[in-house]
């Protein structure tokens, strides 16, 4: 059983918190949680019920770990990741659902910036890649691989990397990237983008792709 050793973010929601945990280079939430944020008298069944009606939409993005918070550890714990956290509230339907609904799309969009502002911290370093940033300007402008390179006087394997790395840790944005480039260099951001990008990590940085 995995196990998710931080505390939850808090953040506001008016006189509220919700508690939002960072997982695997993405968010989620207890379904208990989720529940009583809709307003539920007994969140732990009436998600269940809101589950089993919703389960083909909802299944993908349940799962459960163990939040530890002391030494002996802890129960496993159901979760949402960000996708099935908007989806439960979509299903739930009513205005509450609805407004806490809109609410989540701004806080977890909140929180991923940040998440990435703390990313290119480390790796923007001048110790670490601080010519990362001129690969990405140019590779979201529509240059390719070959042109970075030449321009920017490194070698061709080495502006690919950097790509590649980029889009990894994902503080590159490859379907938006796509829709500047043409060839071979738009095929290959496609294809690291689909390798390395988890359909519900980054929620709010990536366009669903046109053509391929």
């Amino acid at each position: 059983m995995k196990e998710i050793t931080t505390m939850p973010v808090k953040v506001s929601n008016g006189n509220k918190a919700i508690e939002v945990y960072e997982y695997e280079g993405g968010f989620c939430m207890t379904t208990e949680f989720i529940g009583r944020c809709l307003g539920y008298a007994h969140p732990g069944q009436s998600m269940r019920k809101l589950f089993n009606r919703n389960k083909a939409a909802l299944e993908p993005h349940r799962f459960s770990v163990t939040v530890t918070r002391n030494p002996q550890g802890g129960r496993p714990s159901d979760f949402y990741d960000a996708k099935g956290c908007l989806k439960a509230a979509a299903a739930a339907g009513s205005s509450q659902a609805k407004k806490f609904h809109d609410r989540l799309v701004d806080k977890f969009a909140e929180l991923e910036a940040k998440r990435i502002e703390r990313i290119e911290a480390y790796w923007f370093a001048e110790n670490r890649r601080p010519w990362w940033p001129e690969v990405r300007e140019r590779i979201m402008t529509g240059e390719n691989f070959r042109q970075i390179a030449e321009a920017m006087g490194r070698s061709t394997a080495s502006v690919r990397n950097a790509v590649r790395r980029m889009i990894e840790i994902g503080i590159l944005q490859p379907l938006r990237a796509a829709q500047a480039l043409i060839g071979t260099t738009r095929k290959t951001v496609i294809r690291y983008g689909r390798k390395y990008i988890k359909d519900d990590r980054q929620l709010f940085l990536f366009d669903e792709p046109q053509t391929t």
